[in-house]
């Protein structure tokens, strides 16, 4: 789903990850070099996906301007869940995308201390 709004203040193109998982290998380089800002939907389960973990990553070290939407079932990551990621997710898929796991802990304490939008009850 390509989504275009006009009229307003957001113009351009709209990518959801979800419309093109036909070649996962380009999904980082398309947020490096494509995204202006990335709009993360913070579910219960997203740091436990590794390409969400990858995407985010790849946000913080780009210097992304990235927008938490945190869904209802969502909790605040915890020290231990950011020191034990690797314990607790598979991450080689972002390991060899060249992602090294300083920088998805890094990442996770950033992204930790955004604000955002909560969806209303």
């Amino acid at each position: 789903m390509e989504l275009r709004r006009s009229g307003s203040a957001l113009q351009g193109d709209v990518f959801i990850d979800s419309d093109n998982l036909d070649d996962l290998d380009k999904l980082f380089d398309f947020v490096a070099q494509d995204t202006q800002t990335l709009v993360v939907l913070c579910s219960a389960e997203l740091f436990h996906r590794p390409w969400c973990v990858g995407e985010v990553t790849t946000a913080h070290k780009q210097k992304l301007n990235v927008v938490p939407l945190y869904l209802n079932d969502y909790q605040p990551l915890s020290d231990e869940f950011v020191e034990n990621i690797h314990h607790v997710v598979d991450l080689r898929c972002v390991y060899e995308q060249g992602i090294q796991l300083d920088n998805i802990q890094k990442a996770l304490l950033w992204m930790r201390s955004l604000g955002g939008l909560a969806m209303p009850s």
